[in-house]
């Protein structure tokens, strides 16, 4: 198939870029041709680009009805460079980028199918997201949440998100030891291991808080955190005022792109975001990396969190909920030896790239046969 892919960034910002290189990067393997168009360049431009049949940068995809004509002007150079591509299918990432899609779509000729890794009723999207081809939902939750603002539940179709269980492999003792010593910490003691976005919507502030209420001294117990303000308007006065409020036992990294090292430092991973995450790769990393995952109960969080591992989730924006889930973990890997195991084998063959990129190119495919799975 001849493929455009729409994309925001090219950063590593956050899962929906990785998730995206990922799954773009097995299309390509799997022959399919993939011209990408992007707003912003970065870290994960060369990555793309050594795959891609051509990469562009593009002013802009965004559409408001409030602002349509000079919106449809602005979306041009992308809607031109699309459809010189001549594609099949227009692939796009982000619910934003509809209208610059079904433009490019019907001008190509080409069916338009929509990657949902979230899901904001903002504007006119419902109304657009009803003449795609599919949506593709990352999750159950984000499924229920688009129909739910009036889209065709025949549109929606769930695609989990997925892992190659091969890039986080669990660490031994030996390489737990080293990784510590490469992030600064202490080859003892109990590491915590938040990473991601420093923005509020992430719960940052509700796990400083826990993590002052578990009241463990620093030679015992660290919270190693990794990451950068994105959305702050001011990302290093939102530095200084979580590192003032920050207790003891603290340690603070960038966010990078290397996240095996900070897992195989750490003894448990928390994800205590109070926004509705669509389906966070941070808990599928952790669980394959061999780590029990404490995070809040929202979004699609529960869809992994389920069965036996559901005693690891805690109610939004809780703070004596998440210190009491992380004071059971302290020496889970003397009580209990057997639960790093029983994390990697709960998401192994549920949630891994392969089944997700099967699944997203079966729609791909079906779109190019104008195949329509709700006849």
């Amino acid at each position: 198939m001849q493929l455009v892919l729409s994309t925001k960034w090219v950063t590593i910002g956050g899962g929906v870029e990785m998730q995206t290189l990922q799954i773009s990067r097995e299309l390509a393997r799997r022959s399919h041709r993939i011209d990408l168009l992007f707003n912003r360049d970065g870290e994960l431009g060369p990555e793309f680009r050594s795959f891609c049949h051509s990469a562009s940068q593009v002013p802009t995809f965004r559409f408001s009805r409030k602002r349509a004509v000079r919106d449809v002007v602005g979306l041009m150079p992308a809607v031109r460079a699309a459809v010189r591509s001549r594609p099949e299918v227009v692939y796009i990432n982000q619910p934003d980028h509809l209208a610059f899609g079904l433009l490019s779509g019907k001008i190509a000729h080409a069916p338009v199918v929509c990657h949902l890794h979230g899901w904001t009723q903002t504007g006119m999207i419902p109304r657009l997201a009803a003449h795609a081809h599919r949506l593709i939902a990352c999750s159950e939750f984000v499924r229920d949440r688009t129909i739910e603002s009036g889209v065709p539940p025949s549109k929606v179709v769930v695609v989990h998100n997925g892992i190659n269980f091969k890039d986080y492999p669990p660490a031994t003792a030996e390489q737990r030891a080293a990784a510590r010593r490469v992030v600064g910490l202490p080859d003892d003691g109990f590491v915590t291991l938040f990473y991601g976005r420093l923005d509020g919507e992430k719960g940052i502030e509700v796990l400083l808080n826990a993590w002052r209420h578990l009241g463990m001294d620093a030679d015992r117990a660290r919270l190693l955190i990794v990451g950068s303000p994105s959305l702050a308007a001011d990302p290093e006065a939102r530095l200084r005022e979580l590192h003032a409020m920050a207790p003891m036992g603290c340690a603070w990294l960038p966010m990078q792109r290397d996240v095996v090292t900070p897992l195989h430092a750490a003894d448990v991973v928390v994800v205590p975001s109070d926004c509705d995450e669509a389906f966070p790769r941070a808990v599928l990393e952790g669980m394959a990396a061999g780590l029990p995952v404490v995070a809040s109960r929202v979004g699609g969080i529960p869809e992994i969190l389920d069965g036996e591992m559901a005693p690891f989730l805690f109610e939004r924006a809780s703070e004596m909920e998440l210190a009491d889930r992380l004071a059971s973990l302290v020496d889970w890997r003397k009580d209990r030896p057997d639960l790093g195991q029983q994390c990697n084998a709960h998401i192994a063959g549920r949630f891994g790239i392969e089944k997700m990129v099967d699944g997203v190119e079966r729609i791909l495919r079906d779109a190019v046969g104008g195949l329509d799975e709700s006849a």
